[in-house]
Protein backbone atom coordinates (compact mmCIF):
# COMPACT_ATOMS: atom_id res chain seq x y z
CA UNK A 1 0.00 0.00 0.00
CA UNK A 2 1.58 3.45 -0.78
CA UNK A 3 -0.54 5.19 1.26
CA UNK A 4 -2.04 4.31 4.91
CA UNK A 5 -6.00 4.38 4.86
CA UNK A 6 -6.26 4.93 8.52
CA UNK A 7 -4.33 8.03 7.91
CA UNK A 8 -6.08 9.17 5.36
CA UNK A 9 -9.91 8.87 7.13
CA UNK A 10 -7.90 10.86 9.68
CA UNK A 11 -7.39 13.77 7.58
CA UNK A 12 -10.83 13.53 5.70
CA UNK A 13 -12.06 13.88 9.29
CA UNK A 14 -10.15 16.92 9.67
CA UNK A 15 -11.28 17.97 6.75
CA UNK A 16 -14.63 17.60 6.57
CA UNK A 17 -16.85 20.68 5.57
CA UNK A 18 -13.42 22.54 3.91
CA UNK A 19 -15.06 24.69 1.43
CA UNK A 20 -13.71 23.15 -2.49
CA UNK A 21 -12.18 20.07 -0.67
CA UNK A 22 -11.18 17.11 -2.82
CA UNK A 23 -8.88 13.98 -2.68
CA UNK A 24 -7.83 11.53 -4.50
CA UNK A 25 -4.75 9.10 -5.55
CA UNK A 26 -1.98 10.89 -7.14
CA UNK A 27 1.95 10.56 -6.94
CA UNK A 28 2.13 7.18 -5.24
CA UNK A 29 0.22 8.48 -2.03
CA UNK A 30 -3.24 10.50 -1.45
CA UNK A 31 -3.86 14.23 -1.41
CA UNK A 32 -6.01 16.13 -0.63
CA UNK A 33 -7.42 19.53 -2.52
CA UNK A 34 -8.80 22.72 -2.14
CA UNK A 35 -10.15 24.47 -5.31
CA UNK A 36 -7.58 22.37 -6.86
CA UNK A 37 -4.72 23.26 -4.95
CA UNK A 38 -2.72 20.58 -3.06
CA UNK A 39 -3.14 21.47 0.54
CA UNK A 40 -2.03 17.66 2.12
CA UNK A 41 -1.22 14.36 1.16
CA UNK A 42 -0.49 10.92 2.66
CA UNK A 43 1.97 8.43 1.16
CA UNK A 44 3.89 5.44 2.93
CA UNK A 45 4.56 6.64 6.59
CA UNK A 46 3.93 10.09 6.26
CA UNK A 47 2.53 12.99 6.32
CA UNK A 48 2.59 15.89 3.33
CA UNK A 49 2.47 19.47 4.94
CA UNK A 50 2.25 22.51 3.35
CA UNK A 51 3.14 26.36 5.07
CA UNK A 52 4.45 29.47 4.68
CA UNK A 53 7.88 29.40 3.03
CA UNK A 54 9.59 31.91 5.55
CA UNK A 55 9.06 29.15 8.19
CA UNK A 56 10.95 26.34 5.96
CA UNK A 57 13.92 26.69 8.26
CA UNK A 58 12.13 26.38 11.67
CA UNK A 59 9.93 23.40 9.75
CA UNK A 60 12.82 21.93 9.36
CA UNK A 61 14.43 21.97 12.51
CA UNK A 62 11.38 20.51 14.41
CA UNK A 63 11.53 16.55 15.02
CA UNK A 64 10.02 14.29 12.81
CA UNK A 65 9.88 16.27 9.52
CA UNK A 66 12.05 15.81 6.62
CA UNK A 67 12.95 17.43 3.19
CA UNK A 68 9.98 17.19 0.27
CA UNK A 69 11.44 17.78 -3.20
CA UNK A 70 14.85 18.51 -1.92
CA UNK A 71 14.76 21.64 -0.23
CA UNK A 72 11.66 23.00 -1.58
CA UNK A 73 10.61 25.46 0.55
CA UNK A 74 7.00 25.86 2.13
CA UNK A 75 6.89 21.87 2.16
CA UNK A 76 7.86 18.86 3.81
CA UNK A 77 6.92 15.14 4.70
CA UNK A 78 5.94 14.70 8.71
CA UNK A 79 6.80 11.00 10.08
CA UNK A 80 3.60 9.48 11.56
CA UNK A 81 4.89 9.04 14.84
CA UNK A 82 4.77 12.89 15.14
CA UNK A 83 0.92 13.27 14.23
CA UNK A 84 -0.10 10.49 16.76
CA UNK A 85 -3.47 12.72 18.14
CA UNK A 86 -5.82 14.48 16.65
CA UNK A 87 -5.15 17.93 17.86
CA UNK A 88 -1.35 17.66 16.31
CA UNK A 89 -2.65 16.80 12.88
CA UNK A 90 -4.75 19.65 12.95
CA UNK A 91 -2.04 21.80 14.04
CA UNK A 92 0.07 20.14 11.01
CA UNK A 93 -2.56 20.29 8.06
CA UNK A 94 -4.35 23.83 8.96
CA UNK A 95 -1.62 25.83 7.33
CA UNK A 96 -1.80 23.82 4.02
CA UNK A 97 -6.03 24.12 4.48
CA UNK A 98 -5.15 28.34 4.66
CA UNK A 99 -2.62 28.72 1.63
CA UNK A 100 -4.60 26.25 -0.60
CA UNK A 101 -7.64 27.41 0.06
CA UNK A 102 -6.69 31.32 -0.21
CA UNK A 103 -5.83 30.66 -3.82
CA UNK A 104 -7.44 31.33 -7.10
CA UNK A 105 -9.53 28.11 -8.19
CA UNK A 106 -7.93 25.51 -10.64
CA UNK A 107 -10.89 24.90 -11.84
Amino acid sequence: MAYDQNVVERVLDQMHGTPGLSHRRMFGGYCFLINGHIATGVRDDRLLVRFPPAETDTIMARDGVSEFGGAKRGWAWVSFDVIDDDRTLRDWIQPGVRIAGGLPPKF
